[in-house]
């Protein structure tokens, strides 16, 4: 039974972990919950690392923060403090609703039924609906689980333009939990004033209350290590009821001393937005077709060509990235370093009195996975359509399907002075998948 327990205790803390979550600056994400507030910082614990300590970030660097409940913060509109202090003790209701908000700023309220990569099914006032993930905004589920379908700097707007829209019609969704009903039933038998929110009544256990929060959020209320939740009394809070949650600091930090602060730490497990880079993967994908265009093009200056190779050059995580040639008539494959190849297409356009490269189908052929350096890698395919002419006659003519690998990967850098982290997309090794004569 104890190990039934505690099973369920990881689990609901994972899913805890998960919804968590604090958008940066420079498209990094952290799964943290905050735990206290200074006039221009954030205290939160990292609920990646088991362990983890107290951080601080700026309120600068940090674009929006969701909570377990559903409920988020936009920084850029200057929370205020009561609105800190409700986002810090979360919410207990659940919520019968999800709430799905498109780009183009509709808020809608539906139950989803099902859900794949590309689409989400829907019933939306009796009618089964299914809605295109590309046309969507972000969505909050009914469980407090949320999802951007872009990067936070394209969504961020309508995070902020339609917070009321969306806290509304979540506050309007809730339902009793378990325990809510528990009380309630108990205070009529009894014959007792009911509380109108159980996890604030005198009837909620102990535990729960004062037992159950994490070391950082003891730290944030005491300004000193508090019990964690995993040693404390959380395990049997979890087996009264599995959806309640540790109730945080009621006030918000004052001062920086209010938290056990720590400006960096290398254990600090900062995770990338995948949303924002896979867009950007594909868009350096282009870029890098864009300039082999221009490399290619006969009415191109030789100054402008030479400076369009450095350009795609620095697409490349480094310029040991290799690129595969095939021959259609001869059936070969060779492989050069990136800036020998553009220097070879250079020096091949040429020996043509036109040249068109075309490009097309730049899709995705793996997201991100994470490799065992830390670094994040997918790949992305195109088809290359090459076409050389001589007065006006088809020379020599090829359609090409290539995958380009794209490596998302960690930086820190020093700017005025300050150490600044984030993420960025490079091209690596592009291979041929195919080649076709034309």
């Amino acid at each position: 039974m104890k190990k039934i327990i505690l099973l369920l205790f990881l689990s609901f803390q994972f899913n805890i972990s998960a919804q968590n979550m604090i958008y940066l600056s420079g498209g990094s994400k952290i799964a943290g919950k905050i735990t206290g507030f200074t006039s221009d910082k954030i205290a939160y614990i990292n609920l990646a690392n088991p362990n983890s300590p107290t951080y601080e970030k700026p309120t600068s660097n940090v674009k929006v923060a969701f909570n377990e409940s559903g409920n988020y913060l936009v920084f850029s509109d200057n929370p205020s403090d009561a609105d800190k202090t409700n986002f810090i003790k979360g919410n207990t209701s659940a919520h019968s609703v999800d709430v799905i908000v498109n780009k183009e700023g509709k808020v809608t309220p539906v139950s989803i039924t099902d859900e794949n990569e590309t689409e989400i099914a829907a019933n939306d006032n009796g009618n089964n609906i299914k809605l295109s993930k590309s046309e969507l905004a972000f969505v909050i589920r009914k469980s407090g689980s949320h999802q951007l379908f872009s990067d936070v700097d394209a969504v961020g707007s309508l995070l902020s333009s339609e917070k009321s829209k969306v806290e509304n019609i979540r506050e309007n969704s809730k339902t009793a939990t378990k325990k809510e009903v528990a009380v309630k039933e108990t205070a009529i038998k009894n014959d007792a004033p009911v509380a109108e929110n159980s996890s604030e009544s005198e009837n909620a256990p102990k535990a729960a209350a004062t037992e159950a929060p994490s070391k950082a959020v003891a730290t944030a209320a005491k300004g000193k290590k508090g019990k964690t939740a995993a040693k404390a009394k959380a395990p049997k809070a979890e087996a009264t009821n599995q959806t309640e949650q540790p109730v945080a600091a009621t006030e918000p930090a004052s001062t920086p001393e209010a938290t056990n602060k720590l400006s960096h730490d290398d254990n600090e497990v900062v995770m990338p937005d995948l949303a924002q880079f896979g867009a950007k993967a594909l868009e350096k994908t282009q870029e890098f077709t864009r300039y082999i265009q221009a490399i290619t093009s006969v009415n191109t200056d030789k100054e402008a060509a030479n400076k369009s190779v450095d350009m795609a050059c620095d697409l490349f995580i480094d310029e040991n990235a290799r690129v595969e040639v095939s021959n259609a008539i001869k059936g070969t494959k060779n492989k050069y370093k990136i800036r020998d190849y553009l220097n070879r297409l250079l020096i091949k356009s040429g020996q043509y009195d036109k040249v068109q490269v075309e490009y097309a189908n730049i899709s995705y052929a793996s997201k991100f996975k994470k490799g065992p350096d830390g670094n994040y890698y997918g790949s992305v395919t195109f088809v290359q359509k090459f076409q050389g002419f001589i007065d006006g006659n088809l020379v020599y003519g090829d359609q090409t399907k290539r995958s380009v690998t794209v490596v998302l990967k960690h930086y820190e850098k020093a700017v005025e002075g300050q150490n600044v982290s984030g993420w960025d997309v490079f091209l690596d090794d592009v291979g041929v998948v195919e080649t076709k004569k034309l």
